[in-house]
């Protein structure tokens, strides 16, 4: 009698653990889901008068940048500042003060370098001399670091 007595308390203890810890479970990935701070959202300014991006860019970030600019869209290169296969193209739709880029590196199997992409925005400043904004890896614009260029002194 006594082991039964014991072994149906012990049922009963470890029903009453366990559902506990799936309560302290689903508490704490509430808790830590809603934690997280909602994304800035980037809002266009209105468009720079008379704006033309084509030409080159010096950028600390992804080396020499030549744009052609032809109505809303920017298509580019970019030389890559490691310059072993970090090379890359980008091509972006303007909306007010604002570029929404998609960028494209394809790698090089010599270098050991996968290909990779992701997205981005500039900021363009007035006359188009200066932008400046984030990039990103994949569908993120933000997650990689800054992207900024001034329009090159050698500039075509």
């Amino acid at each position: 009698m006594l082991s039964h007595t014991f072994s149906a308390n012990f049922a009963h203890r470890l029903k009453s653990c366990s559902f506990m810890f799936i309560l302290i479970t689903a508490s704490v990935s509430g808790f830590i889901g809603c934690s997280a701070p909602p994304k800035n959202l980037i809002k266009p300014g209105p468009p720079v008068v008379g704006l033309n991006l084509s030409g080159g860019y010096d950028c600390i970030h992804f080396g020499y940048m030549k744009l052609r600019h032809t109505g809303n869209t920017v298509r580019g290169t970019f030389e890559g500042v490691r310059r072993n296969g970090d090379n890359g193209t980008l091509v972006g739709k303007i909306e007010g003060d604002i570029v929404w880029l998609d960028w494209v590196q394809p790698g090089d199997i010599e270098q050991a370098l996968l290909p990779t992409k992701g997205k981005g925005y500039w900021r363009i400043s007035q006359r188009g001399a200066h932008i400046e904004g984030k990039w990103g890896y994949d569908e993120s614009r933000d997650d990689g670091g800054l992207w900024v260029a001034d329009r090159s002194e050698f500039s075509e």
